[in-house]
C-alpha cells in the first residue's frame, strides 16, 4: 500500500464516521498495525525500513490534516514517562514513548509540542499556538490540554487509528478520574531536569493524579464499554477508525466513576506492574 494510498483510504474512513472541517481531534493510533499492512508493499519500491515508517506516518498525518483542515486542530500524544523515573526531560528530543506517529508529528514542520514532561501532545492547527502556551505544572488539571479538550464541546472528539487493544489508548478518563478526586488515585510530585525548547536546563517540579499502587488496579476504557453508552463511531475497511466525543465520553465516565464505582472501567491487575525494570508504573 503506497502512502498515497493509505492518505486517501484513511480520508474515506474519517469522513465515514463524521470526522469534519474544523474538528479538534485527540489522535491514537496503533503503528505496528498501520506498518505491516502496508510494508510488503512500500518495501518492493526498494524503500528502507526507515524511509517506510516515514512515508507511512507522513500519509497518516496528511489524512489528518486534510480531514479537519486549517480551522480543525490536532493533539497527537507524544506522551514520555522516563521523568518519573528520574529521567531528564528535553523539549526537542525526547522521543514518544506512546507511538511513532507523535515522533513524526513531533519532528514535521506545523507541529509544536506542548510543555509537559510526561503527557505532551505534538500540536497542529487553529489552536496550536494556545495549546503550546499553557504551562501546566498538573498533568491532567483544569489548566492542561484535557481540559482544553472538554471546554470545546462538539468540536474535540477522540480518533483511534488501528487499535485493537482494550485500552483503547483514551487517556482522558484520568482527567475525570482527577477531577473526582477517584479514591484509587492520589496526588504526587516528580523531580527531574528540564530541558526547553531552547536548550535552557532547570530542574523542575510536576505532578500527575497517580494510581495507589497497593490496590492493585487500573482503568480502561474499552470498546465496549463506549458501546454500551452509545458513544463511539467504528468504521473498518483497511484500517479500523473509532471516534468519539469527548463531552459524551465526560459525562460516560462521569457516570461510571460516580453512580456505579467504576465497576465497568476499573480492573483488578498483577500485584506487581514495573516500570522499565526501574520503578513501579502509577500511570
Amino acid at each position: 500500500m503506497a502512502a498515497m494510498d493509505i492518505k486517501n483510504t484513511l480520508i474515506k474512513a474519517f469522513k465515514k464516521i463524521g470526522v469534519r472541517k474544523g474538528d479538534i481531534l485527540y489522535v491514537a493510533s496503533d503503528s505496528t498495525h498501520i506498518l505491516y499492512k502496508t510494508f510488503e508493499k512500500l518495501k518492493e519500491r526498494g524503500k528502507t525500513t526507515e524511509e517506510i515508517k516515514n512515508d507511512a506516518m507522513n500519509a497518516v498525518l496528511d489524512a489528518l490534516m486534510e480531514s479537519v483542515g486549517e480551522r480543525g486542530t490536532l493533539l497527537i500524544p507524544t506522551f514520555n514517562f522516563e521523568f518519573c523515573a528520574g529521567g531528564a526531560f528535553d523539549y526537542n528530543s525526547t522521543k514518544s514513548a506512546t507511538g511513532i506517529l507523535g515522533d513524526a508529528a513531533r519532528k514535521r514542520s506545523g507541529f509544536r509540542r506542548t510543555s509537559h514532561p510526561i503527557y505532551s501532545f505534538a500540536v497542529w492547527g487553529k489552536d496550536r499556538d494556545y495549546l503550546t502556551s499553557l504551562k501546566n505544572i498538573d498533568a491532567w488539571g483544569g489548566d492542561s490540554p484535557f481540559a482544553f479538550l472538554l471546554h470545546q464541546y462538539e468540536k474535540a472528539k477522540f480518533l483511534s487509528i488501528d487499535i485493537n487493544n482494550e485500552g483503547e489508548g483514551f487517556s482522558f478518563v484520568h482527567f475525570v478520574e482527577q477531577a473526582l478526586l477517584a479514591e484509587h488515585r492520589y496526588h504526587k510530585k516528580f523531580t527531574g531536569y528540564y530541558i526547553n525548547e531552547n536548550g535552557e536546563k532547570a530542574l523542575r517540579t510536576y505532578s500527575m493524579y497517580v494510581r495507589d499502587l497497593k490496590l492493585n488496579v487500573k482503568t480502561v476504557c474499552t470498546e465496549k464499554f463506549l458501546k454500551k453508552h452509545g458513544i463511539i463511531k467504528k468504521y473498518t475497511d483497511v484500517f479500523t477508525v473509532k471516534l468519539v466525543g469527548i463531552r459524551e465520553a465526560y459525562n460516560a465516565f462521569w457516570e461510571e466513576l460516580s453512580l456505579n464505582e467504576g465497576k465497568d472501567i476499573i480492573v483488578k491487575i498483577p500485584s506487581i506492574s514495573f516500570f522499565h525494570g526501574k520503578r513501579y508504573m502509577e500511570i
